[in-house]
């Protein structure tokens, strides 16, 4: 989708490619319908163009063809307000209390020693997303942490079909997180007294920046 916005948007309409409009706004229409990414990157004057029958612009009447084709422009006609879900919405902004949220810790039962360990371990991590929100990890958002354990940067229109959470196990090998996004699950080992100490936060934030900056959403 964020090719799409680059290619065709950012400078306004490309009428020399207003042959691909089609696909682009099936594309769109397959986005939306599928609890995809929302196409919220157009302009306020484009959305209206989009929906205005007498529009001339070829470019826009292809992409209008590519939404009629998943009946969302006939939709949208007849009930102006879904024309929302087109423009950016600021409550959909990924914040702090947000992923918190959406990334439920899986404890153990209260008065084991896993969840003694485990709380320590997440405590590290609530810390190392108060830095990244601060934007003091660098390039790494607070969606870069959502995408690597759900391959989504943001919470899809109609919610997660499965309930993204945090699921912790005793480091082996490395406290480099991994993710299943087959379950959206972000799988946070931890370090128990038969094994090795919890490393310091530098170190931890440090494994933490390595892993959600992965392409490969937890795969590493």
């Amino acid at each position: 989708m964020m090719e799409i916005k680059e290619k065709y948007f950012d400078n306004g309409l490309r009428e020399l490619l207003a042959d691909e409009y089609t696909c682009v706004g099936t594309i769109m229409g397959l986005s939306v319908l599928q609890n995809g990414k929302l196409p919220q990157f157009l302009s306020e004057d484009t959305i209206d163009r989009i929906f205005d029958p007498e529009c001339t612009s070829q470019s826009l009447i292809n992409l209008q063809n590519g939404l009629e084709k998943l009946g969302l422009f006939q939709i949208c006609k007849q009930i102006p307000t879904l024309r929302e879900i087109f423009r950016p919405n600021p409550s959909s902004v990924l914040t702090m209390r947000k992923l918190n949220a959406l990334l439920t810790p899986d404890f153990s039962p209260v008065g084991s020693n896993k969840r003694t360990y485990e709380t320590a371990v997440y405590t590290v991590l609530c810390k190392y997303m108060r830095h990244v929100a601060a934007g003091r990890r660098g390039d790494i958002t607070l969606g870069s942490i959502l995408q690597f354990a759900t391959a989504s940067d943001e919470e899809p229109l109609l919610g997660f079909k499965l309930a993204p959470s945090i699921r912790f196990f005793e480091m082996t090998k490395s406290f480099l997180p991994t993710s299943n996004t087959c379950i959206n699950a972000l799988q946070l080992p931890y370090a128990s007294h038969n094994t090795i100490s919890l490393p310091d936060d530098d170190t931890l934030f440090s494994l933490y920046d390595e892993a959600f900056a992965s392409a490969h959403f937890g795969n590493v």
